[in-house]
């Protein structure tokens, strides 16, 4: 996790694109995962609009799946606000 974390230091775009094909199936396991949202608390951080709505896409698949990750004590939904 924190090899992969080190890649959003000053990451290129291959390098997000590839970090995120390999874990968007997963991402609300590594969301509940106490280090698992490390990571994809940086990978947000880094993403842009529309890897940030592949994110949400795969979160919001399957019923009670968001619940699900806000309800646990390691869960991390972003939100981001737009005027």
């Amino acid at each position: 996790c924190r090899v992969l974390q080190a890649k959003f230091v000053d990451p290129s775009q291959e390098d997000i694109e590839m970090v995120l094909s390999e874990v968007v199936d997963c991402i609300d396991e590594l969301m509940k995962n106490p280090f698992g949202n490390y990571l994809v608390q940086n990978l947000i951080a880094v993403c842009n609009e529309e890897q940030r709505n592949r994110i949400i896409l795969s979160v919001t698949k399957n019923t009670f799946q968001l619940v699900n990750i806000c309800c646990n004590p390691h869960g991390y939904v972003f939100v981001e606000i737009t005027h």
